[in-house]
């Protein structure tokens, strides 16, 4: 499991749209094909202290279940084309395209390079 620092990600878990900016979240590469992703127990805790405040009891009730694992999945795919609209933190640099190297001037393998 990896910490990466993310400007943006947006996840669409069963029916709700999850939105992280400017978070460490915690990655899991389950295999080439799909990602987890794992949020602390404080995340979870300012998501429903959000949804609190704007849900109605019965759609807070199914937001608090559909989080209560706190673990997403998406596909690598997605996931790469999230990072690549966003960017994301690797060894102190910040990384716009995970297609590219750091210096921005090779194309690479971003699971091999990056994960």
């Amino acid at each position: 499991m990896k910490k990466l620092k993310i400007g943006l990600l947006t996840i669409n878990h069963q029916g709700w749209i999850f939105s992280f900016e400017n978070k460490k979240l915690n990655i899991n590469f389950l295999d080439d094909e799909r990602v987890e992703i794992n949020l602390t127990k404080k995340q979870i805790a300012d998501e429903i202290k959000i949804a609190k405040d704007n849900y109605d009891k019965e759609l807070f009730e199914e937001f608090v279940e559909v989080l209560s694992d706190g673990k997403f999945y998406m596909s690598t795919n997605e996931f790469i084309d999230e990072l690549k609209n966003t960017g994301f933190e690797f060894k102190n640099t910040w990384i716009s395209d995970p297609k590219k190297s750091e210096c921005g001037r090779f194309e690479v393998e971003p699971l091999a390079y990056y994960f």
